[in-house]
């Protein structure tokens, strides 16, 4: 019901979610914000579109990623 939900809810908050993003985005504007299909972790928020292929995107500035440089895919 609506207490419940107004239970959870912070008036401003959204804008000071959005005042972080921009901050850690450094006035860069961002094409969309990636998530890790698995476990929705946040990827990167600033990224590209493919110019040709416009369902693709490239991560700019990631986060939350580790490479395992001693693993090698074939």
């Amino acid at each position: 019901d609506k207490e419940d939900e107004d239970m959870f809810y912070e008036e401003g908050l959204d804008d000071k979610d959005q005042a972080f993003v921009d901050k850690l985005r450094g006035g860069r504007q961002s094409d969309a914000v990636l998530s890790c299909p698995a476990c929705f972790e946040t990827v990167t928020l600033d990224c590209q579109r493919h110019y040709k292929w416009e369902h693709q995107y490239r991560a700019m500035f990631v986060r939350n990623v580790r490479v395992d440089t001693k693993s090698h895919l074939k």
